[in-house]
């Protein structure tokens, strides 16, 4: 649940101008889950080996989630209160808030743009037993297309027109 709040919250951080309340809560959203998860250790600790009563420990150990949140939220907000929608900088600070900053999903050879498809066609040869993903880095589409050239592994990364941006050798 956490991984798609994280997704919600980059979302949120990208596309609005000043929804300050909704990057909060999702962020907090988020941290919550991800910081209440791994904090079980704490409760134990409190209540085992430092003699707390139990309604105490949780307390306490709830009072550490939400206030270990209250950092991220913060930088969601500030995210979104002073930098542009859709910016570079936006971006840099998102991730600084430990939100992804691509997304990367397999997608069927023959769904690729007619130019990624036909580069990767005359790049490798032909286009049996090629993978392809797609991209999404700052805001732009990006292709990878995987194959065997030479009995070599080879990742190509194409733009929407088809141009080589990069090409990994194993």
């Amino acid at each position: 649940m956490t991984g798609g709040m994280f997704g919600f919250l980059f979302a949120g951080i990208w596309n609005c101008t000043y929804i300050w309340p909704i990057v909060i809560w999702l962020g907090a959203g988020a941290w919550l889950g991800l910081f209440g998860a791994g904090t079980s250790w704490v409760y134990i600790a409190l209540e085992t080996f430092g003699g707390m009563p139990a309604v105490i420990a949780i307390i306490a150990t709830a009072a550490m989630v939400a206030y270990l949140a209250l950092w991220p939220a913060i930088a969601g907000y500030l995210t979104v209160r002073f930098t542009p929608k859709q910016s570079v900088a936006r971006v840099v600070a998102a991730a600084a808030d430990g939100t992804v900053l691509t997304t990367e999903v397999a997608v069927a050879f023959d769904s690729l743009p007619k130019a990624v498809s036909d580069a990767a066609e005359k790049y490798f040869g032909s286009t049996k037993d090629l993978n392809a993903s797609k991209e999404i880095e700052k805001g732009k589409a990006q292709y990878e297309v995987e194959g065997k050239k030479a009995d070599k592994k080879v990742t190509l990364k194409l733009d929407d027109a088809g141009k080589i941006l990069e090409e990994e050798k194993e």
